[in-house]
């Protein structure tokens, strides 16, 4: 039934493609993965907001760990998108704890790598390395956030800061 499937989606037949999108989702088929990639990006982003309210669903539910492989799903659907990233990066360091943030610098460094830059992106990674007391590494982080929008609250923060040598971020944390 899965050959059928992807056979059909890979011919345009939209049903057949929601179907290959909902197994890739899942998780349950490996191949349907690869076919959800070649597909339509406007069907592989409806997914991943479906996805996103999914997660904000299980979030406000106290189901943190569904919102979490929720969202990482959206971040495999969509990696050139920052909400996904930003979302999870805020789901995972919500807690504040260490390890949680430490696996929100990760997630946000991966958008970057990605090639995902925004001033969203940059101000909470920024924040997730202040919160674990990394002020060097954070830096940077903040200056680019400034350079993409000096306008924006990052920026307000970085030109009030630059010039005292004194890196103290507000609670920015978390960001959607």
């Amino acid at each position: 039934m899965t050959r059928v499937l992807i056979h059909r989606a890979r011919q345009g037949h939209v049903l057949a493609a929601a179907r290959c999108l909902r197994l890739a989702l899942r998780a349950q088929v490996p191949r349907a993965a690869a076919v959800a990639a070649a597909l339509p990006s406007a069907q592989r982003e409806a997914a991943a907001l479906e996805l996103l309210a999914r997660a904000e669903g299980h979030g406000a539910g106290g189901a943190h760990g569904a919102a979490v492989r929720d969202l990482e799903r959206a971040v495999r659907l969509v990696p050139y998108h920052e909400m996904p990233y930003t979302n999870l990066a805020a789901a995972l360091g919500a807690t504040r704890e260490p390890t949680g943030l430490a696996r929100a610098v990760t997630v946000l460094r991966a958008a970057c790598k990605a090639g995902v830059r925004s001033e969203r992106i940059e101000r909470n990674l920024a924040v997730a390395l202040s919160e674990l007391e990394r002020e060097a590494e954070a830096a940077p982080h903040y200056l680019a956030a400034w350079r993409l929008s000096p306008v924006s609250m990052a920026g307000s923060l970085v030109r009030a800061r630059a010039g005292s040598g004194g890196w103290e971020p507000r609670r920015a944390w978390p960001m959607r």
